[in-house]
């Protein structure tokens, strides 16, 4: 501490005269009681000392519901990656699109270090989700520690190196978007050995020991099946699915959707070529260009994503072709307008952000009843619904004030 000088300043002055005065009196207590009070304030300084070192978060840990306790979401856990790609989310909430955008993150009880981890920014679905994220870091009250692997879900590995950082760097809780689902459980695993909840968002991980907030691809893929039928007629004919990312949850339980409700129920739809590829538009316009060589007469087009291929880019012969995708961003809202889409599913990538930063806090206050895993809706656009409203503004796009460059 130092010893008590006179020039001091006030603070120091007013420290060094309680000193003077407890070395006074116990200089004049008889000896055994000195020992006694000096012992006394040895102690009480060590006690200090370890609550300033530890913190309290040390002492609210054993309060924290590290891992969600929920039979039916750890019974799906269980199911192989296999059967989960054609298997609806058990879901342990499932709110309304009203529901999901007046979710409000919850005041942090101290200032926590969330990791927020991104798979890329490059698109306005990466920037939304994570400008909800942010949105949601400043209203808790929380220091939000942001990555991006900048590879898309082409590197689990750039991934996983990123959260070895943020373990570095002492992170309370993490929300992630993993690049595949077994990547993902590599991710929790470290984090959770080191007991810092995890929340995954937007794409699924096969760990029952973190909780989720997650759209419904799977059902996602079937609502764009009876889309693509309402537009075309049963009928529909041969068609092409732009299936985007071959190692990513939700793009493979969309395409495997639309495959296993075109097969209960659409026997004059034809799928003749599903191709994945990266997002990236041009991939997505390379995969049409290599099915149209085969199969020329195609009649329809459902790309996953509306990242993955822009109608615009189609070979002027396939302008009039039916086209169904998922995602409301301003492309599509654009896109809509023009009639390019009778009907958009969104994807809601902002609530997911936002949700989940929510999430992370609530359970380090020790809210024992944060769900296990809750789905955000499913919401369709048409041309009458543009401009959007304030609730597909939460729920669809990039948050005011909260912008997310790819370059951050």
């Amino acid at each position: 501490m130092g010893d008590c000088k006179a020039g001091e300043i006030s603070a120091s002055q007013q420290r060094c005269s309680g000193k003077r005065f407890l070395t006074q009196h116990i200089v004049s207590l008889p000896k055994e009681n000195t020992m006694r009070i000096k012992s006394m304030i040895a102690m009480l300084s060590l006690v200090t000392f370890v609550l300033m070192f530890w913190g309290v978060g040390e002492v609210r840990a054993q309060k924290i519901k590290i891992s969600p306790k929920d039979a039916a979401y750890a019974k799906y856990q269980a199911l192989s990656t296999a059967k989960k790609l054609h298997s609806n989310l058990p879901c342990t909430v499932s709110p309304t699109p009203d529901e999901a955008a007046a979710y409000r993150a919850p005041k942090a009880k101290r200032r926590y270090t969330i990791g927020f981890m991104e798979p890329t920014l490059a698109g306005h679905y990466y920037q939304a989700g994570s400008s909800g994220a942010f949105k949601a870091a400043k209203e808790a009250g929380v220091k939000l520690e942001f990555v991006s692997a900048g590879t898309g879900y082409a590197s689990p590995e750039q991934q996983l190196k990123q959260a070895e950082r943020l373990l570095l760097k002492g992170v309370d809780a993490v929300a992630v978007i993993p690049t595949d689902i077994q990547g993902g459980v590599a991710i929790t695993n470290l984090f959770l050995r080191e007991k810092i909840p995890v929340v995954i968002v937007a794409t699924e991980s096969s760990s029952p020991d973190a909780y989720m907030v997650m759209q419904d691809d799977y059902q996602m893929g079937r609502d764009s099946a009876d889309l693509l039928v309402k537009e075309t007629g049963p009928n529909a004919g041969k068609g092409i699915v732009i299936a985007g990312p071959a190692n990513a949850t939700w793009s493979a339980k969309r395409a495997a959707g639309f495959a296993d409700r075109v097969k209960e129920k659409y026997p004059g739809v034809k799928i003749a070529v599903s191709a994945t590829q990266n997002v990236d538009p041009a991939q997505g316009l390379k995969s049409f260009e290599n099915a149209v060589q085969a199969h020329p007469d195609i009649k329809w087009v459902y790309s996953v994503f509306n990242l993955l291929l822009d109608p615009d880019s189609l070979p002027a012969r396939y302008k009039d072709v039916a086209f169904v995708t998922n995602g409301l961003d301003p492309a599509s809202i654009q896109d809509l307008k023009e009639g390019q889409y009778s009907t958009v599913i969104g994807i809601t990538p902002t609530p997911m952000g936002y949700q989940g930063v929510g999430h992370a806090v609530a359970i380090l206050n020790g809210d024992q009843n944060v769900p296990a895993l809750v789905c955000i809706p499913l919401t369709r656009y048409t041309a009458k619904d543009m401009p959007p409203n304030k609730t597909a503004v939460t729920l669809e796009l990039i948050q005011k004030g909260f912008e997310v460059s790819a370059q951050k």
